[in-house]
C-alpha cells in the first residue's frame, strides 16, 4: 500500500471516529478468529451501540467496520475488500462481559470516490449482483457521505440504520441485513426493526 493509500483510508478512519462515536463505542483494530481456519484477523473497528441507539430497538451485538480506500480504476480491490467483509461477518471476537460474539452484520467503508467505479452500465449491473450477494451473507456499506454528523448503515440500496437531522432511525424493514442465509434457506434473528 502506498502512502497515498495510506493517508487517504487515516483520513477516512477519522471520519468514521467523528461520525460514528457518539452512537457507539469504537475498538480500533480488535482482533478476532476466522470460524472457518482459525487465523486471525484485525478488522479497523468494531462497535457496540451506545444507549440512545439501543434504546430505539438498535440490537446490542458488536459490529466491525472494514475502512478502505479504492482508486476508482480498481475493480479487482473492491472485490476483494467485498471478501474482507464476508470474511469478518464469519468470525468471532472476544468479549470480556459477554464471551466471544458473533457479529450482528459487517459494515464496509469505502470513500465516497467508489460510485466512479459504477459510472458505466456493464459494471453498474456487476455491482448490483455484487451488493445484493453482500447483503445475503449480511455484509453492507457505511454511507457518511453527507455533510454533518449524519451516516447510515445500508444493505444494497436500503439504509438499516443511521443519523439524519431528525434524529436516530431504524428501518421498517422486517430483518433487513439480519437475516442468516445456509444453502437457499433464511432464518431471521427474531428482531423487529422500526422507525422510532
Amino acid at each position: 500500500m502506498t502512502a497515498d493509500y495510506t493517508e487517504r483510508e487515516n483520513v477516512l478512519k477519522a471520519r468514521v471516529v467523528e461520525r460514528l462515536s457518539p452512537d457507539f463505542y469504537l475498538r480500533p483494530e480488535q482482533a478476532g478468529v476466522d470460524l472457518v481456519h482459525g487465523e486471525s484477523l484485525r478488522p479497523d473497528f468494531l462497535l457496540w451501540p451506545r444507549l440512545p441507539l439501543a434504546a430505539i430497538g438498535y440490537p446490542e451485538q458488536i459490529v466491525p467496520v472494514e475502512v478502505k480506500y479504492i482508486s476508482p480504476d480498481d475493480i479487482g480491490a473492491l472485490v476483494k475488500v467485498c471478501w474482507q467483509g464476508i470474511t469478518y461477518q464469519q468470525a468471532r471476537y472476544p468479549s470480556a462481559l459477554r464471551g466471544d460474539m458473533r457479529p450482528l452484520f459487517t459494515m464496509l467503508y469505502l470513500d465516497s470516490e467508489y460510485p466512479d467505479i459504477i459510472a458505466d452500465e456493464a459494471n453498474r449491473r456487476s455491482w448490483n449482483v455484487l451488493a445484493r450477494l453482500l447483503q445475503r451473507a449480511n455484509v453492507g456499506f457505511l454511507d457518511a457521505s453527507s455533510p454533518g454528523n449524519v451516516w447510515r448503515f445500508m444493505f444494497a440500496n436500503q439504509p438499516f440504520c443511521g443519523r439524519n437531522n431528525a434524529g436516530l432511525f431504524l428501518s421498517s424493514v422486517e430483518n433487513l441485513g439480519l437475516k442468516i442465509h445456509v444453502g437457499n434457506c433464511e432464518t431471521g434473528r427474531g428482531i423487529t426493526t422500526r422507525y422510532m
